[in-house]
């Protein structure tokens, strides 16, 4: 003979108002490449990151009068899809075109390399006109 359970509790559910769902899908979603070209110099040379794929890390010093564009910028170099630009130095002016992203510590650029799709490629510009992408 079984015994009779006593029945399940309702399930509970949370009220959720379309704009908060609206919201959500917003942060879940992958912002779109959006390039940029700055102008500026090499202030600080930073060592090389070898976590995951290989970057050329530098502290850049944008001309730009751009107010969406900050002054400081942490460039991060992909060597592994992108050419290394050999013998940086500080003080060293260049035109860098790529993706600005900012987190908790810093402002910075990325996607500096040849493109992977349509639509996002980026270089970095020496004085000598070398386009290293």
């Amino acid at each position: 003979m079984t015994a009779d359970l006593p029945p399940s509790p309702p399930a509970l559910v949370a009220y959720v108002p379309d704009s908060d769902r609206r919201q959500d899908r917003g942060k879940n979603r992958k912002p779109s490449l959006k390039f940029v070209e700055v102008e500026g110099v090499i202030e600080k040379l930073l060592p090389e990151d070898k976590r995951g794929l290989p970057h050329q890390v530098f502290i850049f010093h944008t001309h730009s009068t751009n107010k969406n564009i900050p002054v400081l910028l942490e460039v991060n170099h992909d060597i592994k899809f992108g050419s290394r630009v050999p013998d940086l130095k500080v003080g060293e002016a260049l035109v860098i075109k790529g993706v600005l992203y900012h987190d908790r510590r810093k402002d910075g650029i990325h996607w500096t390399h040849h493109k992977n799709k349509p639509g996002d490629a980026g270089f970095i510009r020496t004085p000598d006109g070398h386009v290293y992408e």
